[in-house]
């Protein structure tokens, strides 16, 4: 499931409002667990579990939950194998493994598991759901032979129940975080009942459980068997109501027949009500119950299936039937009929089983909240809270102050960082552990730096403490501080980057309790010792790049150290500050980290540092207005439903010569790029700028001019497809008469990638008059005058006339050249005049043109406009033509060379077309729309006149420059290294992005009269970001980039070499790992060669492909998100 489909969405304030105020920490190292062996048992067919848990260590044997039973009645656990996956198990056997990798220790999963093993169908009796959704995909599903109908599973059973350790094997410890976990008793339900989507931001939350713990459910509590005619053949009668399916003949019950033609009634001391299924399960003479035998209730025979819904209930096998029957019982009656034998073991009512006595569902729930952390016993840590009074002994968890404070505040509903498990290119000497606030380091290995899991917001104040473990007489250096997360590394020493890059706090020299060093150094950096007990703080004001550094004592009390070596420094009242974050320009570009900074190590020495961003209490007071590090202090994302800007849409082809997706986007597409899945046809690219419809694809991907041909060239048309519109929320398109075609051909599988550049064409143009051959309009103080204008239909236009040039020429529109002065009149639908800001007539608007200080004329162009002319009310020839396009974009003059844009500038996207003026070796620039720099840039050359098809030319801000300073470009319809090209992208500002071409007739990006698009992009926090990083070409540790979001789609480019562009995205892989790859510069079909995780806050690689991560090779990135960090659940 997606991140936008939701099981229900929760709009009342209640459910947003639920905290979940602790989890607790488990540790392998510190062989934590918690354990209970129930007295009693509860039901094992029937029941829920639900939690919540954060991982912390990867790639080992852990177990989630277990029961401690020796068969596979008793056992059963729910256990992470080496490679991340999730296994359901009873005893030897697995029954469920997951093709979902769970190796993201960034955030939080939701996790429920539901048994009814009372269901007919096999894959309804264990359910798994992750973040509300249920789990389809497995590589192992044994539900069928190892789930079977009516079976009693280890849960609820009186062996020994333990959370975060095989109850078994007493190993396989769980390395994380477990919060809010539910056991109910005796109850089949769903993630609704503990979690629901946030319509304000689209994220998977918890709720409190509003259901009972216990269910009293369809008791009898006693029964009068009364006889029939050959009762001396009924056979132990309480077996039919004792709870346990029939085994053999023998044991069918009370209503169980050896001779024939035999009758009798069954009497209940309590009515029951059956409010939707009755089935009867046992031993039968015959698959086809009706032809042996008669079943009544309150005496009035029922219809009862003629075939079992399980089972062969042949007279060896038993089986279970349905009866069409609702509503109250009194008695059970069965006549079984001439040569039958029939017998009846259970009666199951609801998806209950009707028993003798008291049915007590729900004795062995609980509800375990870790909130009381007064101490670690089980009535406290441990303590069960729903009222059914089973706590779980906590073992070997610690409650003391400090590092090993095992009851943490990160939770579902707060999410705190820890040092990343996966950021990280070693294995082997560096280890995060205890919740992965623990840096161990066991030797000089090449690399020992990790960073956090989370950035520092761009505003407000964050505080955070350090701690070294380290005995005295202990040489060496340990590091801590903050990096740029901008500075991708394959080592990530951070030591080794330059003063722009890091702030580096070091700790030690000759001895553990030695004197700290600052990296960028201040004028007077104070030296001074930190002792056992000791730590230090740091204090950061992210809205200025200030930060504090602090001596924490063991008291409690802090000196806070000022940039000139004195103890006068004042986080809370802002001044005084110890330095200022070097570069800075956002905070967001900020991470934590811990790390060896190079000084003398002895290689057989372990050093420890432990970090503290408020998972436990802090041992210093935190100054006045800073808070600890958490999603809850992360920026609130100016765009909290990404799928509002981009998506991705599947699709299989049907065939038909004509079709709509509707209802697939939340917006209406202006970028489309499509590609066919298992069949290796081009790349095609449309857009709203140059409109949908026969020959209008921009194609990519080998097969045409190697993916360079020009708009239509890909022979989309009648023959082979076209896509006919961009609509509301969707697409149509038509299929082409060929056997072969880029659209809906039957059973081919598409991929369509969708972006919004804006919901509406609107511009302002202030409107001046200027003396050229003759006064002449000219807009936005451009260099050209009465040029034409491009208007989009459905599009606002404000032309400000307000300036003093325009006192006597009222400008207005016209469907005829030249206005009033061509014989025309002026236009009026959709126009609306301005003086002074009042709406006044067409007439009022030229009496009291002069006079007025403000004046706009103001058109919202209707559907089908006519091509309109703008022209002097008073004087002939000053205009020019205005066209009325059913494409869209509208003019842009903050170039040199006019533009036609739409634009997003919320989500950073415009698409701009142009037109080439052919000027050799000077800078040509066109306006974007967007107002800020943008990072990357997409161009190609719609025209192949006159000097023929031009290859696709992509500027990215980490490309890069030549040793003369020149800007390098790529390709994207071949593989190259970036280099410079003669006919280049030069470069962008917050207006305009800008060519140059040293000989034209290249063609790439300026020849003359040909015709241009370029697709433009800036980054967003926590929704778009272009980047670079360096590969390791490791395969099971590859190169982790954090984005500050969770990913929908990444493409990738190598620059220093070369090899293909390559792209996923979070539609084709809707779990990790994400394998399914396509390729922009040629058009092969989806391939399955690498190996990366989309986490919450990043992606890691586990491969070592070419194409994404070679040693040492830099990458490029373009990178859109399914849902930002601060919402994100773990993937």
């Amino acid at each position: 499931m997606s991140f936008y489909d939701a099981i229900r969405v929760g709009a009342s304030g209640a459910a947003e409002k639920f905290e979940i105020e602790r989890s607790l920490r488990f540790d392998s190292v510190n062989s934590t667990y918690l354990a209970k062996t129930p007295s009693t048992e509860g039901n094992r067919k029937t029941w829920t579990l639900s939690f919540w848990f954060k991982r912390s260590g990867l790639g080992t044997l852990q177990n989630l939950f277990s029961t401690g039973g020796s068969d596979n009645t008793t056992f059963f656990d729910a256990r992470f194998q080496t490679n991340d996956t999730l296994t359901i198990g009873v005893y030897t056997d697995y029954v469920l493994r997951t093709n979902q990798n769970f190796r993201d220790p960034s955030a939080w999963y939701h996790m429920v598991i539901v048994a009814d093993t009372l269901q007919a169908t096999a894959t309804n009796r264990l359910k798994l759901y992750i973040n509300g959704s249920e789990v389809t995909s497995f590589s192992l599903d044994n539900r069928a032979s190892l789930i079977t109908i009516n079976k009693s599973l280890g849960i609820n059973s009186t062996a020994a129940h333990e959370i975060g350790r095989h109850a078994l094997d007493s190993d396989k410890y769980f390395d994380g975080y477990i919060a809010e976990i539910n056991l109910i008793d005796g109850q089949a339900l769903t993630p609704a009942s503990f979690g629901e989507t946030d319509s304000t931001t689209g994220q998977w939350i918890p709720i409190e459980y509003e259901g009972t713990y216990t269910k009293s459910g369809t008791q009898n509590d006693g029964s009068t068997f009364v006889t029939g005619s050959t009762a001396s053949n009924n056979l132990a009668p309480a077996n039919a109501f004792n709870g346990t399916p029939t085994t053999s003949a023998a044991d069918a019950g009370s209503m169980y027949q050896t001779s024939l033609n035999g009758s009798y009634t069954v009497t209940l001391n309590h009515a029951i009500t059956v409010s939707s299924s009755l089935r009867i399960q046992g031993y039968f003479h015959n698959a086809n119950f009706n032809q042996y035998s008669n079943f009544f209730v309150n005496g009035v025979e029922q219809t009862v299936a003629g075939t079992p819904i399980s089972g062969t209930a042949n007279g060896s096998n038993s089986g279970v039937f349905e009866v069409s029957f609702t509503g109250t019982i009194n008695n059970f009656g069965l006549q079984s009929l001439p040569t039958s034998i029939t017998g009846i073991a259970q009666f199951i009512v609801d998806g209950e089983v009707l028993i003798n006595g008291f049915n007590d569902n729900g004795k062995n729930s609980f509800y375990l909240q870790f909130a009381d952390n007064s101490g670690a016993t089980a009535t406290t840590l441990g303590k069960d809270t729903s009222g059914q009074s089973n706590n779980y002994t906590p073992n070997n968890f610690s409650v003391s102050a400090g590092k090993d404070d095992d009851s943490s505040f990160d939770t579902p509903t707060n999410n705190l960082p820890t040092l990343s498990s996966v950021d990280r290119t070693i294995t082997s000497g560096v280890i995060v552990s205890n919740g992965n606030l623990r840096w161990q380091y066991n030797y000089k290995p090449a690399s020992k730096t990790v960073r956090a899991t989370m950035a520092l917001p761009s505003t407000g104040k964050i505080y955070m403490e350090w701690e070294n473990e380290q005995s005295s007489g202990q040489a060496g250096r340990m590091s801590w501080g903050l990096v740029r997360y901008a500075s991708q590394s394959s080592t990530y020493d951070y030591q080794a980057y330059n003063n722009v890059d890091y702030i580096n706090i070091s700790f030690g020299g000759s001895t553990w309790n030695g004197t700290t060093h600052l990296n960028p150094p201040g004028s007077g950096w104070p030296s001074f010792t930190f002792y056992t007990g000791e730590r230090a703080a740091l204090a950061i004001d992210c809205s200025n790049g200030k930060w504090w550094l602090g001596k924490v004592a063991s008291n409690g009390s802090t000196t806070w150290y000022a940039n000139d070596g004195g103890t006068d420094g004042d986080p809370a009242g802002g001044t005084n500050e110890s330095a200022t974050l070097p570069n800075f320009t956002t905070a967001t570009e900020w991470m934590p980290f811990v790390g060896w900074h190079d000084g003398g190590a002895a290689s057989s020495l372990t050093y420890y540092a432990n970090i503290n961003f408020g998972n436990h209490s802090f041992l210093g007071t935190v100054p006045s207005g800073f808070q600890k590090l958490s999603s809850k202090t992360l920026d609130t994302p100016a765009i909290l439903f990404p799928n509002k800007h981009f998506e991705t849409v599947l699709y299989t082809g049907d065939g038909n010569a004509t079709r709509s997706l509707s209802n697939v986007t939340e917006f209406q597409p202006d970028w489309l790029w499509t590609k066919s899945r298992n069949a290796g046809y081009v790349h095609l690219l449309y857009d709203s700028v140059r409109g949908a419809g026969n020959s209008k694809a921009l194609n990519l991907g080998g097969g045409v001019s190697p993916g360079t041909g020009a708009e239509g060239a890909a022979a989309d048309n009648a023959t082979y497809g076209f896509l006919n519109s961009f609509d509301a929320n969707g697409f149509s398109f038509t299929k082409g008469s060929a056997g072969t075609t880029y659209f809906n051909q039957l059973n081919i599988n598409y991929v369509n990638w969708i972006w919004n550049a804006g919901d509406t064409d609107s511009a302002t143009y202030t409107v001046k008059v200027v003396s050229d051959s003759g006064n002449k309009y000219r807009f936005n103080d451009f260099g050209t005058s009465a040029v034409t204008l491009d208007l989009a239909e459905g599009g606002t236009y404000t032309f400000d006339q307000s300036d003093s040039s325009m006192s006597s020429h009222p400008m207005q529109l016209s469907t005829t050249a030249n206005g009033t002065h061509g014989g025309g009149s002026a236009y009026s639908t959709g126009v609306t005049y301005q003086l002074d800001g009042s709406t006044v007539t067409a007439s009022a608007f030229i009496s009291g043109f002069s006079s007025a200080s403000s004046r706009k004329l103001i058109i919202t162009v209707a559907a089908s406009a006519p091509t309109l002319y703008y022209y002097c009310y008073y004087h002939s020839g000053m205009g020019g033509q205005a066209n009325t396009n059913s494409t869209l974009g509208s003019s842009n003059f903050d170039g040199n060379n006019q533009s036609t844009v739409k634009v997003n500038t919320t989500g950073g996207f415009s698409i701009v077309g142009y037109t080439g003026n052919g000027v050799n070796n000077s800078n040509v620039t066109m306006g974007h729309g967007l107002g800020v720099a943008p990072d990357a840039v997409i161009l190609k050359n719609r025209d192949t006149s006159p000097y023929g098809a031009k290859e696709w030319v992509v500027w990215h801000q980490d490309v890069g420059t030549d040793s003369t300073y020149v800007y390098k470009n790529l390709s994207l319809n071949n593989g190259n290294a970036s280099g410079v090209m003669s006919d280049q992208f030069r470069t962008v500002d917050a207006n305009t992005i800008q060519v140059r071409s040293s000989d034209s007739s290249n063609g790439k990006v300026n020849a003359n009269n040909n015709k241009y698009i370029a697709y433009v992009f800036s980054g967003v926090e926590g929704y778009s970001k272009f980047g670079k990083y360096t590969g390791n070409g490791s395969s099971s540790n590859g190169t982790f980039v954090y984005l500050g979001f969770k990913p929908a789609l990444i493409i990738y480019k190598k620059t220093n070499n070369s090899d293909n562009w390559e792209m996923h995205d979070s539609k084709r892989n809707t779990f990790n790992s994400v394998t399914r790859q396509l390729f922009p510069n040629v058009n092969n079909s989806e391939s399955t060669s690498t190996n990366v995780d989309f986490l919450a806050n990043g992606f890691k690689h586990y491969n070592a492909n070419g194409n994404t991560n070679e040693n040492g090779d830099t990458y490029i990135y373009f990178a859109w998100a399914e849902s930002p960090f601060k919402n994100s659940r773990a993937r």
